[in-house]
Order: C-alpha cells, then structure tokens, then sequence
C-alpha cells in the first residue's frame, strides 16, 4: 500500500472522526428509542403498534413523490452554490406540499379499505412528516457533503431526546397509539430545524430548472432507488396490515425494528460516512479498495456476532425486555438476522456504487429485486409472517453475488480477498452461537435476568477468544493503519503551524 500523502491523510482521518460521530448519532438516538420502545411495548398491544405502524408506512409511501434523491446528488457532485442549493430546496418542499394534500384527501378511503378506522385520524398528523422531511433535505445534504457528522449526531441526539419525553409523558398518561405518533412527529419536526440551526444556511427566493438538470442523472435515480428501497422496507408492512390485520403487523412491525435497530447500531455509522467519503476520492481507486476492504472488515467483526448473537439468545431476552405478548416475533427475529449477515455489507457496498457513479446500475438492480418482492409479499402474507421473510431471506442470498461482482469489478479487487476477509468473523461468530447454547445444559437453573447475562457474558468472551486466535494479524494490521493515519495527521497538524 503506497504511503497516504497529507490529503489522502487528512480525508482519511476526517471519515474515522466522521464514524465516531456517526456512531454517536446512531448510539444515541437508537439508546433513546430503545427505552421508549421497551415502555411502550410493554404498556401497549401488538395492534397498536400496528395501526401506527400503517399509518406511518402510508406516510412514507406518500414521500415518494418528493426527488429526495436530489439530495444525495448534491453530496455527489459537491455543489454547494445558492442557485443549485436552493432549486433542489424548492422542488422537494413543493413536492412535499403536493403529497401531503394527496393524503389528506385519501385517508377516508384509506380508511375504510382497511378496516382500521383510526388511520382517518393518523394519516393526517403523521403525513406532516412529509412535508418536514422534505424541506430538511437540502441542509442535511450540506452537512454530509462536509463530513459534519458532529453536527449530524448532534442533531439527531436532540431530536430523539425530545421525542422520547413527549412519548414516555403521553403513554404513562394513558394516550396509547397518540403516544407513538406524537413521538414520529416530533422527531422529524426536531430534527430538521436543528438541521438548519447546524447547517447555517437558508433557501433563497430563486429556482433554476437549468441547474436541477446538472443533478438530474444522478438525482433521478437515486430517487428512483429510494423508491425501489421502500419496495423493501415498507410496503410489505402496507400488505401485511391489509391481509393479516393491526395485530400481526405490529408483530411484522416489532421484529422489523429490532432488525433495524441491530443493523444501525452494527453497521450504521460506516454506512453514512462511505458515500461522501469515496466520493471524495472517486479518483483514486487505490485508496478507495483500501479504504472499502477495511471498512467492510471492520463491519463485519461487529455485526455478524450481534446478529447470530441475538438469534441465539433471542427466546431469552425479548419476553424479559419487552413482555410476553411478544413471544410470536422470536422466529421473525431470528429469520431477519440471518438477512442482517449480508445487509451489514451491503450497506457499504451500495455506498461503494453510488459514490462511484453507478447509480443507474443500482437502480436497476433494486428494480428487479424490488419487483421479485412484490409478488412474495402478496402471495406469502397470508400464509404467515415467518415463511414470507423466510423466502425473503432466500431471495436476498440469492441475488447478493449481483452487487458484489459489481464491487469487484469497480476496485479491481479479488473475491478471495473481498470474501475471504468475513470467514473469521463468521467462524467466530457460529462458535460463539454454539458455546452459549451448550453452556445452557451445564449451568444451573437462575433467574430469566441471569440467565440472559450468563448468555452474554459468555458469548462475548468466546467470540473475543476466537476472533483474536484466528484472525490476530488482521486485527493488527488494521489497528496499525489507525495508528499510520493518527500520526500523519499529527505531523500535518505540526507542519502546519511551522513558521515558513
């Protein structure tokens, strides 16, 4: 590896500062919710989290026609002059606008289709969110655009506090499904008026459709994929709300947020920072392979112990947390972390794509998997939940060699050492999974609190003892380029206040 110059250092070092913080705007937030999350679930029942559940999944369906894609092409291409900033501003605020009325007028018929007559009520207050997201795209992207991930986490932080005190204060004073709403609500409020605190900018009175066509290649189909995405991640709540019912879907809903929550803590930070950090280097392939191995790496020897962890101990903790009327989200639970193995990495890899200008080629990919999903939700829904992800699950194996052949291609890169690098990870982590289910025969009866602690405990050191035996020079190798890029970032600090 050739050594790292004072820019590539400099950029290096401000994407592992960009991970810390942005691991802090993911520990955070996901902290503050998870104990929101526990209150609720234990005060609440599984159908009201499913009527808020399609409220919020009809809301988001109603965001697809705000080009938040836009936004993301702003961080691509570094633009960051007013004309540019502000045109995309005003054709997401306005598109926001549309699709909020657009959902007004429905959420009668909405209603009535679905047998839930409470979502005539939650569409209206939840759809503001909109309208919220929509005018916070622009700041945000600035902010990434500059690897502010401090700002970012700060943000974040704030918003997910305040939320949490209006939906602890709502739910003990007995307001039920008004409590998560209000909570989803304040959220996205909150956060977007920290944005524009953090940003320091304001949209100007000016719009260009010339300067939208300088964004529109990439914008159009990043859109286009956050479309396809929520394909994935939210029409399936939609189907199964319709077919099963409020009570099924908030178990659908229950199991989707754990996974979530796993995935963010897991491998969230380094997937916000990899798109605007290999933008920035976009031209040097070198560094970005580089870059990109060890970051997939690094994820993998977190994420792939949590989630086999959680399947493991799973039938353990989730009644202790979050109350017996959960235990019919144990096999969703342990199904989805089986997909959590490859999302973790495939997180980085579309990060990886995008950045490097392959946004067409995503696109259609997550059209052709978004369209094979379609009909698996609708045939399987009504067989139940656990064979529908099941199929899910196989159908995302089966296509993931697509992305990583496209990852290899772009960095030049083997499969041997591209695969070869997550056997370790994975061995340590089925290790890990069998010591803490034989070391249940041999210990002796506890309480459900010390039987989950005894899980944890020994599954963390078996997973450390294993990890560390073989794949000690890899674990070497990647804490000595910390350590490189710390002291180059020293010296450059030196040199730069050297008198000349």
């Amino acid at each position: 590896m050739a050594p790292l110059n004072n820019v590539d250092a400099s950029r290096s070092l401000d994407a592992f500062r960009g991970v810390f913080w942005s691991a802090l705007n993911i520990a955070v937030p996901t902290a503050v919710s998870l104990l929101v999350f526990i209150v609720t679930s234990r005060l609440l029942k599984p159908a009201d989290f499913g009527v808020v559940a399609l409220a919020a999944t009809i809301a988001a369906a109603a965001a697809i026609l705000v080009p938040s894609g836009f936004g993301d092409a702003l961080v691509q291409s570094m633009q960051k002059d007013s004309l540019h900033l502000s045109s995309v501003f005003w054709l997401c605020a306005v598109s926001g606008a549309i699709a909020y009325v657009l959902l007004i007028a429905l959420a009668g018929l909405i209603a009535r289709l679905s047998g839930a007559p409470l979502l005539a009520q939650l569409i209206p207050v939840l759809g503001l969110r909109v309208i919220v997201d929509a005018v916070g795209i622009v700041p945000t992207a600035l902010l990434t655009q500059t690897l502010s991930f401090r700002l970012i986490a700060t943000r974040t932080a704030l918003a997910s506090i305040v939320a949490a005190a209006i939906s602890i204060a709502l739910v003990l004073k007995g307001f039920g499904i008004w409590a998560l709403a209000m909570s989803l609500l304040a959220t996205s409020v909150v956060s977007v008026v920290a944005t524009f605190w953090t940003a320091r900018w304001r949209p100007e009175l000016v719009f260009s459709t010339a300067a939208l066509r300088d964004l529109t290649n990439y914008g159009l189909y990043a859109s286009g994929t956050k479309t396809l995405l929520f394909l994935w991640n939210q029409a399936d709540q939609i189907i199964v709300g319709f077919v099963l019912g409020a009570a099924q879907l908030g178990i659908y809903n229950f199991s989707r947020r754990i996974f979530l929550i796993i995935n963010d803590v897991s491998s969230g930070a380094l997937g916000a920072v990899a798109h605007p950090f290999f933008s920035g280097m976009q031209n040097d392939i070198a560094r970005v392979r580089e870059g990109f191995v060890s970051a997939t790496f690094l994820t993998s020897i977190f994420a792939f112990p949590v989630f086999i962890g959680l399947a493991s101990v799973a039938d353990r903790a989730i009644p202790l947390i979050f109350g017996p009327q959960w235990a019919g989200a144990l096999w969703p639970i342990r199904i989805l972390c089986v997909l959590g193995i490859i999302t973790c990495i495939g997180t980085l890899q579309a990060g990886l794509i995008n950045s490097l200008g392959k946004a067409k080629w995503w696109f259609y990919y997550q059209l052709f998997t978004g369209l094979v999903n379609i009909p698996i939700f609708f045939l399987l829904a009504p067989r139940g939940i656990s064979l529908m992800l099941i199929v899910l699950v196989a159908k995302t194996y089966l296509f993931w060699p697509a992305p990583v052949v496209m990852t290899l291609r772009l960095l030049r890169l083997s499969a041997s050492r591209y695969l070869g690098q997550f056997l370790a990870p994975l061995l340590a982590s089925c290790a890990m999974a069998g010591v803490i289910l034989g070391s249940r025969a041999l210990l002796p009866p506890m309480s459900p609190g010390l039987e989950l602690i005894a899980d944890l405990t020994i599954g963390a050191a078996s997973y450390g003892l294993v990890l560390v035996a073989i794949a000690k020079k890899r674990l070497s190798s990647l804490w000595g380029m910390f350590e490189t890029l710390r002291r180059k970032r020293r010296k450059i600090h030196v040199d730069a206040g050297a008198p000349g």
